[in-house]
């Protein structure tokens, strides 16, 4: 008897300290998540302490412009107190952005610390009325989310700057490298896709939410182990870049033109009008005795344009020269043919392709890497067939990219470009305008 109470002493015993470790693990937990929350409220207080300074910035600024009063030197700080208590500080550091001899605006710095010493930095561009410098040429731009915010085709490649007004649906496995990324919709990442590269993190500029195809939110500074997200810098203050427009009154405004009233035909060593052959169009357009094609000017036409045939792909066709192929009305650009300029592109030579509809690149698997060197421009919509490889600047309403396609955006493209080619412009409505607004990583 004695025995079996022995037993149940120790059982008891036993017991008794698996509740006391289990309540001091819960403990445990609970004095974790309070620290959690703790940090996590004094990261929160940190990142506001940060905007005041740059809205405190943002305050001098409009009073210099206003009563001529000067600004603090740079790298200025100010604490923040209250109930008498200082509760954290921030400090500003600041550099004009000049636009020749003339200061346009402030590239600000600010630094936020909370009272247990946690720091967020934010780093933001702050420009006075009329000066925000955003040009659509400056990257690849489709108004509408790309691919109509379906999914993107699997292994496709953006290399360069990316701009769109809509969402980036990236399960089907889209790469985006060489920043930076500005979407003013949502970005749902999933598949292989990914944004920047380990070697190579880019900026994300984004308006909506970021989150997995799950629906979890994903944090872009912090994202969580993510091999394949890797961003330098992130903002959610964008501004939305209109789509440019040809339509007839630019193409009125244009001075060095002709006009083609019918279908335009680009095949081997040959042009032809209406499926009639023409020896050239003028200086404007025509084939030398080496069989490249050279282009000068603006090229209306009133109709569609064939640049090869698909039957006959695939084939090249070389061009130089500096000149516009512009089609009116529904007609559309459909291109079958390698077309790649006989020289530098695009310091020496440079064609665009512009389109009131629609622009097909097709290739018909060409025979050379890359497909089309170009400036590809549609009202409406820029459709790029599979296996493509393009280098230039590509803008449109609508960018529909087919799989183990690539596109490759030309640094510095914009001062090539002659100088009619149709503006897209931002209508500011603020004194002060705040761009490039983004958090970045103390170091």
């Amino acid at each position: 008897m004695s025995k079996e109470k022995g037993n149940v002493t120790i059982l008891v015993l036993v017991m008794a300290i698996v509740i006391l470790l289990g309540t001091a693990s819960m403990i445990g937990f609970v004095f974790r998540d309070i620290n959690f929350t703790k940090i996590d409220e004094e990261n929160l207080k940190a990142l506001s302490f940060a905007e005041a300074g740059i809205a405190d910035f943002q305050y001098r600024l409009k009073m210099q412009m206003d009563n001529n009063q000067e600004l603090p030197a740079t790298g200025y700080s100010q604490q923040l107190v209250e109930n008498e208590v200082v509760e954290g500080s921030y400090s500003v550091s600041y550099q004009p952005i000049n636009d020749g001899d003339e200061v346009i605006g402030y590239d600000v710095t600010s630094i936020g610390i909370d009272s247990s010493q946690r720091q967020r930095t934010i780093r933001a561009s702050l420009y006075f009325r009329g000066t925000l410098p955003f040009d659509i040429y400056d990257y690849i731009y489709s108004d509408a989310s790309m691919n109509y915010g379906d999914i993107t085709a699997s292994n496709t490649r953006i290399v360069g700057p990316f701009f769109t007004n809509g969402n980036l649906n990236l399960s089907g496995g889209v790469s985006f490298l060489d920043g930076p990324l500005y979407v003013n919709g949502d970005i749902i990442l999933g598949g292989n896709s990914s944004i920047g590269e380990a070697s190579n993190p880019i900026d994300l500029y984004l308006g909506g939410v970021f989150e997995d195809r799950n629906g979890q939110e994903i944090d872009p500074l912090n994202t969580g182990g993510l091999a394949n997200v890797h961003i330098s810098n992130f903002s959610d203050v964008l501004v939305e870049l209109p789509m440019l427009v040809i339509d007839d009154a630019y193409i009125q405004g244009l001075t060095d033109k002709k006009e083609i009233d019918g279908d335009l035909s680009i095949t081997d060593n040959n042009i032809s009008v209406n499926n009639v052959s023409v020896d050239n169009l003028g200086n404007y357009l025509f084939f030398d005795e080496n069989e490249i094609l050279n282009i000068n000017g603006n090229i209306v036409v009133n109709g569609n344009v064939n640049i090869g045939i698909k039957e006959k792909a695939p084939n090249s066709i070389y061009y130089k020269g500096n000149g516009k192929i512009i089609v009116t009305g529904d007609s559309s650009i459909i291109v079958y043919y390698q077309l790649v300029t006989a020289n530098a592109f695009p310091q020496e030579s440079l064609m665009m392709l512009l389109s009131m509809s629609d622009i097909f690149l097709d290739f018909g698997k060409s025979e050379g890497s890359p497909d089309a060197e170009v400036v590809a421009i549609s009202n409406n919509n820029l459709n790029i067939e599979e296996n493509v490889i393009l280098i230039g600047s590509f803008i449109a309403g609508h960018i529909d990219i087919d799989n183990n396609s690539q596109i490759y955006y030309v640094e510095g493209i914009r001062e090539y470009l002659p100088q009619d080619i149709p503006q897209s412009q931002i209508m500011l409505e603020h004194e002060i305008i705040i761009a490039n607004w983004q958090e970045i990583r103390n170091q």
